[in-house]
């Protein structure tokens, strides 16, 4: 809840900035907190891509089936709390020829224009350079052609962009790789040495670009993958930081195991083997870069497909479990949503495709949601529904961290504690992700009750046994709110 509450006043502010920049005033440089690679990450969270977008190899943005992105359609996904954006851009489709590979200026301003939707509500924007590999090419005979024109085209993105703030996060390069290659070179399984020394100095020529413009692209955090973007061996122990640059993230992508998430060759996962597999693979980055190099790390594509098996349990535990270890390994999970059959969010309709899976991606920022914890438990008589048949509903013994599948497993009632301006919630409960509201009536009336608005909220958790805590919610409601005779409080989802 607190979490939900800062994010809200976040956007407040980003809001203000915007009508700034709106009026027509110029954009000054903004502040640069001086974060370092880890603190940023850490502030990352959980983020989510805006994929088969911008990155379309089209001048046509709609050519992949996605509709054109709209401020609605940006609201709509952050309004369930990612906090960072992934934007791919596709170039190419948009540059004139050389020597100069010129960006076209309104697309620049299509790309600018979306980035500041997200920024101004108070989240991280990864923008980076997507399917370019036609013509990034990272081997001896086309690497400098390629570190050239890279240099020429980012130095265009970052003058663009130099006096965004900190929240704005450039990414080098997506998955360099020789295209094509397959198993003759290891396209997709740390290449040859050749083609990581190339994606090296590819790297090192966008990173040099950035810099050369100045101002907060002094300091501003690049992410800079690795061959592929890949967490194999080979790929991670040989990725260097371009110019031993301090402030440099390590981009790796993931999508584990592949025939799960990348086939219908395989509907199921959750077993303790797929587990250790997972736990081998986070195991494997963290020694290597985080504790090896000393460098923090972004995950920034990963997810299951709706690969048509009827496997969205599966889906979810692996969701659940892949966001977690990201998160306790210090990694910002970043979910691909490609509005095809990665969707999550229908950006047709504004809503989420599948709230489940949405909800078990942030899990490690908001707990677990009822949705989700209705369809791993298996209850089939909904929210309000009492399957164990012990007279509680099912959301309030979920809220208050007692099993609605066991009768003999009783929730302990909250209690409503009044002082002065001051309602404190008092509950024990599981790490659950639930709404409290508060209303007052003055007779009871089905039609009478009011929700009491909350001026601000402090919240304490004491810990307990068997998972269960005791959370005091303490919510300030502004004096010109009368309380009314009754109090009573209402959960949702």
């Amino acid at each position: 809840m607190m979490k939900r509450f800062v994010c809200a006043i976040t956007f407040v502010v980003g809001l203000l900035n915007a009508v700034l920049v709106e009026a027509g005033r110029p954009r000054s440089p903004e502040p640069m907190r001086g974060l370092t690679p880890q603190e940023v990450v850490d502030e990352m969270g959980i983020g989510i891509n805006l994929g088969n977008t911008l990155d379309v190899r089209n001048v046509n943005k709609t050519y992949w089936g996605n509709p054109e992105t709209t401020e609605e359609i940006v609201d709509g996904i952050l309004s369930a709390g990612f906090t960072t954006l992934r934007l791919p851009v596709t170039w190419y489709p948009n540059m004139g020829e050389g020597p100069d590979y010129v960006v076209d200026t309104e697309y620049l301003k299509r790309v600018e224009e979306i980035v500041s939707w997200a920024l101004d509500r108070g989240v991280y924007v990864i923008l980076n350079t997507h399917h370019e590999g036609h013509w990034v090419i990272p081997n001896y005979e086309n690497i400098d052609a390629t570190s050239e024109r890279l240099e020429k085209v980012w130095t265009q993105i970052a003058n663009h962009f130099k006096n965004y703030g900190d929240r704005l996060i450039f990414e080098t390069l997506n998955e360099p790789r020789v295209e094509g290659g397959g198993t003759l070179w290891g396209e997709w399984s740390g290449g040859t040495a050749e083609t990581r020394d190339c994606v090296n100095r590819a790297n090192k020529a966008c990173v040099s670009a950035i810099r050369a413009t100045g101002s907060n692209n002094s300091v501003r955090m690049l992410m800079v993958p690795t061959h592929a973007a890949s967490a194999d061996v080979k790929a991670m122990a040989d990725w260097e930081a371009p110019n031993n640059d301090p402030n440099v993230i390590v981009s790796v992508h993931a999508y584990a195991p592949y025939q799960f998430c990348l086939t219908n060759q395989d509907a199921d996962w959750g077993t303790d083997t797929d587990k250790r597999a997972l736990d081998n693979l986070f195991e494997q980055i963290h020694e290597t870069i985080v504790v090896g190099m000393g460098r923090a790390v972004v995950m920034g594509e990963w997810g299951s497909q709706n690969n048509g098996l009827g496997n969205e349990l599966d889906r979810i535990r692996h969701a659940d479990y892949y966001a977690n270890r990201c998160v306790d390994y210090g990694i910002s999970p970043v979910v691909w949503d490609d509005g095809g059959k990665f969707k999550l969010f229908d950006r047709r309709e504004l809503n989420w495709s599948s709230r489940v899976q949405a909800d078990t991606v942030l899990v490690p920022l908001f707990g677990q949601s009822f949705a989700l914890f209705q369809e791993t438990a298996s209850l089939s008589t909904g929210a309000e529904g009492d399957e164990d048949g012990d007279g509680q509903a099912n959301i309030l013994e979920y809220a208050f961290g007692s099993d609605p599948n066991d009768a003999g497993d009783l929730s302990l009632m909250p209690r409503l504690e009044v002082v002065g301006g001051s309602l404190t919630i008092v509950s024990q409960r599981a790490d659950v992700n639930v709404q409290y509201i508060v209303e007052c009536s003055e007779n009871l009336a089905s039609d009478s009750w009011r929700s009491l608005l909350p001026i601000a909220l402090k919240t304490s958790v004491l810990s307990g046994i068997g998972g269960r805590n005791e959370v005091r919610q303490e919510i300030e409601v502004d004096k010109e709110q009368s309380y009314s005779t009754f109090l009573r409080l209402r959960i949702e989802d």
